[in-house]
C-alpha cells in the first residue's frame, strides 16, 4: 500500500481554522445558507472607506436571515421549496419581491427559500437534499440553477506545490470558490468557449468537468425527488448553460429528464443575461405590478465598491425579471397539474 508523504488527518482535527469547513460540509446540520442564522446585517447597508473587503452594499432592502442561514421565513409544515443562488435569495430586492414569494402566492402553498448567494449546482442539490432529510419531504420543489461553472473545491497549496502567485486563495480555511469564468459565443451551429480571467487558471477545473459534474448532482437530486414522489421543476437564469443543455439533450438516453428552458428558441446572447433578456422581451413601464415604483424594480438597487468606486454594473435583476421567473415556474406548475 501507498502512503501519502504528508499527515493530513490533522487537518480534520477541530480548530479554529477549520471549524467551519468540518461542520458545514461533515456534519449533518440543518444550516444550509451562507449566513450566520438570525443575522441581521447580511448585505451592508453602506460602504466603509476603511474596510475595502465589502463587496455588496444595498441602501434600500433589508436582509433578515434565518435558522438555517437563508432569507425569509422557514414554515415548518412547508410543502414547497425553492432553489438557488443569489437570484433566488433576492439579492437587490426586498423580501416580498423575490420570485418564490410571487410563486408562493399563484399556487398557494408556502415556500420556505433555500436560496443562498454564489452557491453552485452541488452545493444546490447537496442542500435540498440534507434539508429534506432534516425536516419534512415537500411535495414540490421548484429550483432556478446558475451556471455549470462555479465550483468549491479545497485549495492545499502546501500538497500541490506550484510557483503560480495565487494571492488570497486559500488563506482562510483552505476552501474557495473556483470560477471558470468561460464566455461562450453560439456561432451558426458551433460554439467558442475562452476563459476570460486566467489569474488562477492552474487552480481552476476543466469546464467540461465542471459540466459533467453539475449534470451528475442534478441527476442526483432528480432520482431523489423521483424515489420520494417530489415533483422537481428546474432551469437555469444562465444562457450559455441553457445552450449546453439544449445539446445534451439531444443524446440519446440523457440522463436528465426535467430541464425546461427558461430562454425561446430564438434567444440569443447578446443580452446581457436574464435581467437584459426580460427587461428587453417585456415593456416594463407598461407592466402593471404591485411593486412597479418600487427603487428595485427595473433592476437591483445592489451594488458593489471595486478600488473604492461605486459600481452598480454588477447589479442583479430587478422584481421584474423575479415577477417573470414566479410567471415561468407557474405555467410548469399548471401545465403540470391540469395534465393530472
Amino acid at each position: 500500500m501507498k502512503f501519502l508523504t504528508r499527515d493530513i488527518l490533522s487537518f480534520y482535527k477541530k480548530g479554529e481554522t477549520n471549524n467551519w469547513y468540518l461542520k458545514k460540509y461533515f456534519t449533518n446540520t440543518k444550516e444550509v445558507g451562507l449566513y450566520k442564522p438570525f443575522r441581521k446585517d447580511a448585505v451592508a447597508t453602506r460602504y466603509n472607506k476603511k474596510d475595502n473587503s465589502i463587496e455588496t452594499i444595498d441602501e434600500h432592502n433589508t436582509y433578515e436571515v434565518n435558522s438555517i442561514g437563508c432569507r425569509g421565513e422557514v414554515y415548518e409544515n412547508s410543502e414547497t421549496l425553492a432553489l438557488g443562488c443569489s437570484l433566488t435569495f433576492g439579492l437587490g430586492v426586498p423580501e416580498l419581491g423575490r420570485w418564490p414569494n410571487f410563486l408562493s402566492k399563484k399556487i398557494n402553498k408556502s415556500m420556505t427559500n433555500l436560496g443562498s448567494p454564489g452557491d453552485s449546482v452541488q452545493n444546490i442539490c447537496i442542500n435540498a437534499i440534507q434539508y429534506c432529510l432534516n425536516t419534512k419531504m415537500p411535495k414540490e420543489i421548484f429550483c432556478l440553477f446558475p451556471d455549470f461553472f462555479r465550483s468549491r473545491v479545497v485549495v492545499d497549496k502546501e500538497f500541490y506545490k506550484s510557483k503560480v502567485n495565487r494571492g488570497d486563495i486559500g488563506k482562510k480555511d483552505g476552501l474557495d470558490h473556483i470560477f471558470c469564468n468561460p464566455t461562450i459565443i453560439k456561432d451558426n451551429n458551433s460554439f467558442f468557449m475562452q476563459v476570460d480571467d486566467k489569474n488562477y487558471i492552474e487552480d481552476s477545473t476543466s469546464p467540461h468537468q465542471l459540466i459533467l459534474n453539475s449534470v451528475n448532482y442534478i441527476y442526483m437530486l432528480e432520482s431523489f425527488c423521483l424515489s420520494n414522489n417530489i415533483k422537481l421543476y428546474w432551469t437555469t437564469w444562465h444562457g450559455p448553460t441553457s445552450f449546453i443543455l439544449q445539446e445534451l439533450s439531444k443524446l440519446e438516453n440523457f440522463k436528465l429528464k426535467n430541464f425546461t428552458c427558461f430562454y425561446p428558441d430564438d434567444f440569443n446572447l447578446q443580452y446581457d443575461g436574464i435581467g437584459g433578456f426580460v427587461n428587453n422581451r417585456c415593456n416594463m413601464n407598461t407592466h402593471e405590478h404591485e411593486f412597479k415604483d418600487h427603487v428595485s424594480w427595473a433592476h437591483g438597487s445592489d451594488y458593489a465598491f471595486i478600488d473604492g468606486e461605486k459600481t452598480i454594473k454588477n447589479s442583479h435583476p430587478g422584481i421584474h425579471v423575479q415577477e417573470h421567473i414566479a410567471e415561468f415556474f407557474y405555467n410548469l406548475y399548471k401545465e403540470e397539474n391540469e395534465d393530472n
